[in-house]
């Protein structure tokens, strides 16, 4: 699409943020509850892949994470937020006019997932935002990789290998086999290993997590 245009619009209708909000309600979102302590029980969340920011509103994002790294730092903040809440929350609570990629173009093939094959871009159309986007190994790599069932991917008749089976044998079949053995061997630690420690799976973004990260890593050292 043009994006001039979109500019031009955004110009216009005084629009300082343009992005795409998850399709499935908010509370689903699994950092949900994380950023309650920001933002409430009721927010906007939205993917990041593709945005367009008003340079004022980008200004006060970064005043804002500025302002979060310092108090993430003394530990007074328990959760460094997400980037997908923390953007259009704060843009939000500014009181900044924020606008949908949909009011600009068609994103039924705009989410984390599935991929569309770099090869078939052509046949999307015009006016339409398309994400993510590869080429055809790395395309195959995500599908398999990302299946949810993984009844859909054994079953050789299911819409999981409609798709599959559109492409070479040769490169499906390598990538399908590496990828079963990986989840299935990957099921099966998670079933005979205890729980390590007891440290929830976020635990990376708290102050304690980053700090334990960073410690002893080279460019800290």
């Amino acid at each position: 699409m043009n994006i001039d245009d979109m500019i031009e619009t955004m110009q216009k209708e005084d629009i300082a943020y343009v992005y795409m909000p998850l399709r499935k309600d908010n509370t689903q979102w699994p950092w949900h509850p994380m950023h309650e302590q920001f933002y409430g029980t009721s927010y906007p969340v939205g993917l990041s892949c593709f945005s367009v920011f008003r340079k004022d509103a980008l200004e006060y994002l970064l005043a804002r994470r500025q302002e979060m790294g310092k108090l993430f730092a003394k530990g007074e903040i328990s959760f460094w937020p997400n980037n997908e809440g923390f953007i259009p929350a704060e843009i939000e609570r500014k009181g900044f006019k924020a606008a949908t990629l949909s009011e600009f173009g068609d994103v039924s093939k705009f989410d984390w997932w599935p991929p569309t094959d770099e090869a078939n871009i052509g046949l999307a159309g015009e006016n339409c935002f398309l994400h993510p986007v590869l080429p055809e190994k790395k395309f195959l790599n995500s599908f398999i990789h990302h299946q949810k069932s993984i009844v859909d991917l054994i079953n050789f008749r299911s819409e999981t290998w409609k798709t599959l089976n559109k492409y070479p044998k040769r490169i499906v079949l390598p990538l399908f086999f590496r990828k079963l053995y990986a989840r299935l061997s990957s099921s099966l630690i998670r079933r005979l290993r205890p729980e390590k420690d007891g440290k929830p799976w976020y635990y990376g973004a708290t102050p304690a997590g980053a700090n334990e990260k960073q410690t002893g890593q080279a460019h800290n050292a």
